[in-house]
């Protein structure tokens, strides 16, 4: 554990940045503190007058982030505004000052997928906590939000006009593909390798003999059409299928977070998790079947090559399992759901290991089911009768109990009951933060506060009240706290 104290006050944090603030007579000093790196990377006065806001961006996709300064002078009865972006290094990426707000607007970041942009300029994050510019486009190119990318292709999905862009890694367009005026429910699936399965209907005539479904809800004759097409070669051919494709996630395609809320508004989000199928899928889909001419609308879960065929149907990973795959608890478990309404749990391989269906609670190392702890090879470890479980984040078994009229709480690790807190001699302040790796207890005799562990070894004693911060990307843990007697930054620095 390390401690630093800091005579500036804690101003927001984000991931591996701190930002701290400290005002003189003469202005107020902001410091960007990196706690991976455990270095100030940057330090910045303004004028006491001055209207400063911090802003983060951030990015699911990406390690590094980006942060903002936005300074607000007024001189006159005029403001003039100067926004500054930096990288976790503290590399000035970008500053632009204005008298206009609208113009400020153009120096605030954004990302498109796995690109930082910044008004006209691009750029990549590199291996060292930062960003470098990658490329310059036209103010007047019109470069989309795009839906995903795989290798070096970035694709643009309009579902409004049923069109798909493809543009290359320096975003110039390479290819455009749109479908017959007559195209009905048009989709677009990107599989692994970078190909893009096409499907849509077409409403036949009813002589038609060239049809592939009958529609029984509106008596028309429906034509599944379906193409390949093959990025790299700029071509397309015909398949023939006899299923339509209602949801396909594939194993190394980057997706915007607008295609996993499509994903997730059809009950489909699980089809981005790919961690309870063997190595082999690479494309992992939802598809209705069409059997003698007839829509059946019961989906199934398949298993996709590159060649846009079905390699295997996924929804039978054991007999009598319902359609939808198994939800992953922990490692090498999984909790499935058999026709007659059981939670089972079982391996990767489908073993069944046991019945669940009336468990309670599901940790990363325990389940809790009719007042039993058990393991995941479901032995049983001990009773929990008589006490409550205080729900936690992941993997801290807390419980609560009256003991002589008092509120005790109990850590269940390593097959016992560990006293953390009885109320009237220790308080339980915090626990479950930093994913379950810390708690904080109170001695309310001596005023001292105690950091603990998930295994309950101490790690920190102090005056000072601590509250979690924020966990850095290497797994650090950051406590943060103002001391009562000196009123001084306290910063604790707990290694992964």
């Amino acid at each position: 554990v390390e401690k630093i104290d800091r005579t500036d006050k804690l101003v927001k944090s984000s991931g591996d940045i701190i930002v701290l603030s400290e005002t003189s007579e003469t202005g107020v000093t902001y410091n960007f503190y990196n706690s991976k790196t455990e270095q100030i990377i940057h330090t910045e006065q303004f004028a006491l007058t001055d209207v400063v806001s911090v802003d983060f961006k951030v990015n699911a996709i990406l390690e590094n982030q980006v942060f903002t300064i936005t300074k607000t002078a007024i001189i006159g009865n005029v403001n003039y505004y100067e926004i500054s972006v930096y990288d976790e290094t503290g590399k000035l990426l970008n500053k632009l000052s204005t008298d206009t707000y609208s113009e400020l607007l153009d120096g605030v970041p954004s990302f498109n997928l796995d690109l930082l942009k910044i008004g006209i300029n691009y750029y990549k994050e590199n291996e060292n906590g930062g960003f470098d510019q990658a490329f310059t486009v036209e103010k007047s190119s019109k470069i989309p939000m795009f839906t995903a990318k795989n290798g070096k292709y970035y694709y643009y999905i309009n579902n409004t006009s049923s069109t798909l862009s493809i543009f290359d890694e320096n975003l110039n367009l390479y290819a455009y593909h749109t479908v017959p005026t007559y195209a009905e429910d048009v989709s677009y699936f990107i599989l692994d390798d970078g190909k893009v399965l096409i499907q849509y209907l077409d409403q036949e005539p009813a002589n038609s003999e060239n049809y592939t479904y009958y529609d029984s809800d509106t008596g028309n004759l429906v034509a599944v059409v379906t193409e390949l097409y093959n990025t790299s070669r700029n071509s397309v051919k015909p398949l023939e299928v006899d299923h339509i494709i209602v949801g396909l996630f594939s194993k190394s395609t980057i997706y915007a977070s607008s295609y996993l809320d499509y994903l997730e508004l059809l009950n489909f989000e699980f089809l981005n998790d790919f961690e309870f199928l063997n190595d082999g899928i690479k494309n992992l889909g939802v598809a209705l079947e069409i059997k003698n001419k007839k829509l059946d609308i019961t989906p199934v879960l398949v298993s996709y090559n590159n060649s846009a065929g079905i390699d295997k149907y996924l929804n039978k990973i054991f007999v009598g399992q319902a359609i939808f795959p198994p939800e992953m608890i922990s490692e090498d478990r999984f909790v499935a759901t058999n026709v007659y309404g059981q939670s089972l749990l079982i391996n990767a391989s489908g073993d069944k290991i046991g019945d669940v269906t009336s468990a309670e609670v599901f940790t990363a190392k325990y389940i809790i089911k009719e007042n039993n702890i058990y393991d995941y090879n479901m032995n049983l470890i001990a009773s929990c009768e008589g006490y409550e479980f205080v729900p936690s984040v992941n993997n801290l078994l807390m419980f609560s109990k009256m003991v002589d009229d008092k509120l005790c709480h109990y850590l269940f690790n390593n097959g016992e009951y560990k006293l953390v807190a009885d109320t009237t001699n220790v308080q339980l302040v915090d626990f479950g933060v930093a994913n379950d790796k810390i708690i904080i207890v109170k001695n309310v005799e001596t005023s001292k506060y105690t950091v603990y562990n998930e295994n309950l070894d101490p790690l920190v004693t102090t005056d000072t009240y601590l509250s979690y911060l924020t966990t850095t990307s290497d797994g650090k843990v950051i406590l943060h706290g103002v001391n009562p007697t000196d009123l001084k930054t306290e910063l604790y620095i707990l290694s992964a």
